[in-house]
């Protein structure tokens, strides 16, 4: 089961790339220029967001921002890059807790907890 799972993995980049190829050659580049303001309004969406309900969440309760931010990098990055949240949690659990100084029972109720409710099917 493990092989052809890795065979999937390993080649659909190649699908992937012959689909795009094959969209783009019947619709032309309009299709991209479509996806990427599509992507674009995502991100910029998502900024928003951050600074309009987190930035001001955390000034309200007192998280060092700055603090935050540069201990969760990693760990976001990691996420962002393999698609998975679950890839990250290890490793936001331990940077919470030795970075941040999170008492280790409140980062294990909490971050596995968040992770639980963010299993929506997306």
């Amino acid at each position: 089961m493990f092989k052809v799972t890795g065979l999937v993995m390993n080649y659909a980049p190649i699908g992937i790339g012959f689909s795009i190829a094959a969209t783009v050659g019947k619709n032309g580049l309009g299709v991209l220029v479509s996806l990427g303001k599509l992507v674009g309004v995502l991100y910029g969406t998502l900024a928003i967001f951050i600074i309009v309900v987190f930035v001001p969440i955390m000034l309200i309760s007192r998280v060092p921002v700055k603090k935050f931010f540069l201990t969760t990098w990693q760990p976001f990055l990691l996420a962002f890059t393999t698609a998975s949240s679950e890839s990250a949690l290890p490793k936001a659990m331990e940077c919470l807790e030795h970075k941040m100084g999170i008492p280790k029972k409140i980062v294990g109720f909490v971050i596995p907890t968040g992770y639980s409710f963010n299993l929506d099917g997306t």
